[in-house]
């Protein structure tokens, strides 16, 4: 989401409140994690706009428990003086890590693990390779259709990351290319899967 400068400050919170309230009816979503470029990881606008305190104020709080409480001893200082402004290598240190917004306890594996993982047997097995990396794990695959759908290129490497048996592969297969008939019930078979490997 990228609320254009002119608009900042009017209904952006609004959009952004209807946009997860959608998403999340639609999609069955437990959980909703935002990049840490969105609020200033490799972003100079993000952290000049200080748009952590943006995603903070609708309910999003730090996956890192030791990130979290300093966000909330940052979050008591501006409540406390209006002039007071979070300076600049805190709001550098906020962007070190995923922040979510959660509606169960239950977790499945996160978002930044299988990038991590993803990465790592990029540069491990494929000398940082990509396409390397992509071609070895189309290998996995049987069903060599499955190459032209849009979802194959991430679930392959997932599944090359996270070493994915038989069954696995099976079931990835059904779900990738069920994105492109349904994506609501891809969705839906997605989270599932994930909870399944945690």
């Amino acid at each position: 989401m990228n609320i254009f400068s002119p608009y900042r400050g009017g209904e952006s919170g609004y959009i952004l409140c209807q946009i997860i309230r959608t998403y999340k009816y639609c999609f069955r979503l437990e959980h909703i994690a935002v990049d840490p470029y969105m609020f200033g990881k490799g972003n100079p606008e993000g952290i000049d706009t200080g748009a952590f305190w943006f995603y903070f104020k609708f309910g999003f709080r730090h996956v890192d428990k030791q990130l979290n409480k300093m966000a909330n001893v940052e979050f008591k200082k501006i409540k406390a003086n209006k002039l007071y402004r979070t300076p600049r290598k805190t709001l550098i240190e906020f962007a070190t890590g995923d922040i979510e917004i959660s509606w169960t306890n239950e977790r499945h594996i996160k978002r930044a693990q299988i990038l991590e993982n993803v990465e790592a047997i990029i540069k491990a097995k494929h000398q940082g390779n990509y396409n390397k990396a992509l071609d070895a794990s189309r290998l996995l695959f049987k069903n060599k259709r499955l190459m032209a759908y849009a979802a194959f290129a991430e679930w392959a490497l997932f599944a090359s990351a996270f070493h994915c048996k038989r069954k696995q592969l099976e079931e990835l297969s059904k779900i990738i290319s069920e994105k492109q008939k349904n994506v609501y019930r891809y969705n839906t078979k997605l989270i599932h899967f994930l909870k399944s490997i945690s």
